[in-house]
């Protein structure tokens, strides 16, 4: 959403997400599942810039499960990554490392699209800097996971 957009930029943080949120709601309303996925993604994506990870958890969940029902892979792929820095940032540095692990197997196995193979190299070292040990041995453990059990993993609420 543009007015969404100007109130965060303007630092009008609880307006653009107010905003955001009337969005899905007009969304809903029309059933258009691709615009609300990608509402939803980011809703997400701003609940983890300004620190709302309350925002990110449902928010990535919802935009995971109608990704999921549309077969649309680049917004299973950023909300996973969502859901992984969500964890992290309650602590779960182990289970974002297996969500993130799941992630870089889905990539090898399908090939890094678009806009996530921009950003994928940065948020893993933000996630391994912050997560360590526990990070990296959940990459180890959730590389031999599928999508859809990198889904189950990152779907649970935390």
């Amino acid at each position: 959403s543009i007015r969404a957009d100007l109130a965060f930029e303007a630092m009008l943080i609880d307006e653009g997400f107010e905003l955001l949120r009337d969005a899905v709601v007009h969304a809903e309303d029309s059933a258009d599942e691709w615009w609300l996925t990608n509402l939803h993604i980011e809703l997400a994506d701003r609940g983890l810039e300004f620190g709302r990870v309350d925002v990110v958890g449902a928010s990535a969940r919802e935009a995971l499960r109608l990704a999921r029902k549309l077969h649309f892979r680049l917004a299973t792929i950023w909300a996973l990554s969502m859901l992984a820095r969500a964890a992290s940032r309650n602590g779960g540095h182990e289970r974002a490392g297996r969500i993130w692990g799941g992630l870089e197997a889905e990539g090898e196995r399908g090939g890094r699209a678009g806009p996530w193979a921009l950003a994928e190299d940065q948020l893993r070292e933000d996630l391994a800097s912050v997560g360590g040990e526990a990070f990296l041995a959940g990459v180890a453990a959730g590389r031999s996971m599928s999508l859809a059990e990198t889904v189950i993993e990152a779907a649970v609420s935390s």
